[in-house]
């Protein structure tokens, strides 16, 4: 269960130069982080989400709270949770405390470093 403040409520607090309309579905929107006069972005208020085909940047709410404070990921869901009247535990739980197994085994090909290493030749080092 995702406890993300609503994208339009973000919007508002950051962005309130940006008019987000009550409807449905995908709406054009100028993007917020760069100067435009054609709409480049879209925000869906259903899906939570907004994306700007400039920047080539989709994020959710949670990620608009991240770059705009400069906090890490609990730290602004905790600030969400306060700004925007949503709990943070759903969060909590489902961030994994140690890495799943398997993360950090070495690679299963070639043996270690050394044997990908002593076919690779540096530049000008070939024999002619």
């Amino acid at each position: 269960m995702h406890a993300k403040p609503p994208i339009a409520d973000v919007f508002r607090h950051y962005y309130p130069h940006i008019p987000l309309r009550a409807a449905e579905g995908w709406q054009k929107i100028l993007c917020p982080l760069h100067s435009e006069t054609n709409p480049s972005a879209a925000v869906n208020t259903s899906k939570n989400k907004w994306h700007c085909f400039a920047c080539a940047l989709t994020e959710d709410s949670w990620d608009v709270v991240q770059r705009e404070e400069g906090l890490s990921f609990r730290e602004s869901a905790d600030l969400a949770a306060e700004r925007f009247g949503r709990s943070s535990e759903a969060v909590r739980g489902s961030v994994p405390r140690e890495p799943r197994p398997g993360v950090h085994r070495p690679p299963r090909f070639g043996g270690g470093s050394r044997t990908l290493q002593t076919g690779i030749r540096r530049f000008g080092s070939h024999r002619s």
